[in-house]
Order: structure tokens, then sequence, then C-alpha cells
């Protein structure tokens, strides 16, 4: 009995450490993806390169002469060459001493995990919404990175927290057009119940009615902003084109006419 015990001991170490070891080389590749990826983009957008060693010249008092500074490049019109225009500007501006951008981003996911996972209180989520919207304001003043490696988490955190504020904003306008709990999503309802006493409040709710079950949610972003428009479901196609329908009557009509 004690030998099969530490069999399945065994087994389950063994389990773990390949489990771990797979993770590892799998996260070691993304990493190196990554920093291939920033040094392709970093020759497109001429993002400098930073290293440990770079020293800081302090300036040399010298008479005030009057300096001529290089007009800035007009803008391309081209909306790709102005997407990675606006993205080297933002890597240079976030090169910095000191980083922040892990720390920003371990916040903002514990955050969305407080009020936008299964369990949806509408104030926080007004709360939080409001708090992404201020963040991407500030993002290029706030938001450091330590070192050009770093550059993708800053990318990613900005693509985060744009995703959050249309997913937060999603929620509450659902729950202002009426909607309540259903699906995986419990929407907090102080007229609703629990369904069991011993249960937080948090899990006061009230089941929909299905009276949204033929409109679907539609959002636009832009500048900053979410629109949104509630249209009416397009029916089923009723088109019968499973596979052996259509296999069959290619081999009967070469499907002509």
């Amino acid at each position: 009995m004690k030998s099969q015990i530490r069999t399945v001991i065994l087994f389950f170490l063994t389990a773990v450490f390949a489990v771990s070891a797979f993770m590892l080389v799998r996260q070691m590749t993304s990493y190196r993806a990554g920093d291939e990826a920033y040094a392709e983009a970093s020759e497109i957008a001429a993002i400098p390169e930073v290293t440990e060693t770079e020293t800081v010249q302090q300036p040399t008092e010298q008479p005030q002469q009057e300096t001529q500074t290089e007009p800035e490049p007009a803008p391309s019109a081209d909306p790709y060459a102005q997407a990675l225009e606006q993205m080297g500007a933002l890597a240079r501006r976030a090169l910095q001493p000191q980083g922040n951008v892990r720390a920003l981003w371990a916040q903002a996911a514990r955050r969305m995990s407080e009020c936008g996972a299964a369990i949806r209180d509408g104030g926080a989520i007004a709360v939080y919404l409001a708090e992404v919207k201020a963040q991407l304001a500030s993002f290029e003043r706030n938001v450091t990175a330590s070192e050009a490696a770093e550059l993708r988490w800053v990318y990613r955190l900005r693509d985060m927290l744009i995703s959050q504020y249309a997913y937060l904003a999603a929620m509450l306008d659902y729950m202002q057009q009426g909607g309540k709990s259903r699906g995986s999503a419990l929407y907090t309802d102080p007229a609703g119940k629990k369904p069991y006493a011993q249960l937080p409040d948090a899990f006061t709710f009230v089941l929909d009615d299905g009276s949204r079950g033929g409109r679907v949610q539609e959002m636009l972003y832009r500048d900053g902003a979410c629109v949104f428009e509630w249209r009416p479901v397009r029916p089923i196609p009723k088109d019968d084109d499973f596979f052996e329908n259509v296999w069959r009557e290619y081999r009967e009509t070469g499907n002509v006419g």
C-alpha cells in the first residue's frame, strides 16, 4: 500500500515538474518573440537604444545664444504611418530611469477582476470606469519603462486599458438599458434576493426577463468615447449548406443551375 502511495506521489510530482518546465519554456519563447518584434518596430519608429551605462551629461554654462530648432516633421497622411509615429513617440517618452508599467499592469488586472468579472456591481463598475478613463488620459505622462525590453508592457497596458474601458462601458450601458443577471454574469441588484442567506450582499440579484433577447448591443470606440446602439438580431440563414448536401448536389448537378 505504501509503495502504491509513493508511486502516486512520484507520478504527481513528475507531472507538476513537466508542466512547470513546459510553461517556463513557453514563457521564454514568448519573451524572445517580443524582443524580436520590438527590435523590428524600433527600426521603423526610430526608438533610441537605452543602456544601463548611459550617462546624462550636465550642461555647462555658456553664453546665451540664439538657437534654431529644427521643425518637427509634418505628420504623415497615411494612418498606419501615423500610428507608428505615435507609438514611437510613446516609447521615447516612456523610457525613464524608474519604470512602473508592471505595477500598473498588476493593479489594472486586479481592479478589473474585482468589478468586471462574474459578479458585477454597477457602482463599482462606474468608479473603475472613471479611473480607467483618467489613466488613459494621462497615460503618456505617467506610464514609464526602465528599459527597452519593458516597452512591450507599455503597449500591452495601453491596449488592456482601452479594452477594459470598452467592456466596462458596455456592462454599464447594459444595466442602464434595464438588463439583469443572465448567463454567466450576476449583476448585483438590491431589489432582488440571494440564493443563500449566508452569501454576501453582492450576490443579491434579479434574473433577466429575456425582453432583450431579440436585440444585440453594438459599440463603437472612437476618440476615447464609446457609442452604443441596440439593433434587432438578424435571422439565422435558412440555407441548407451542410457539407453532405453540398457534396451530393455537386455530384448530381455540379452545383450549376
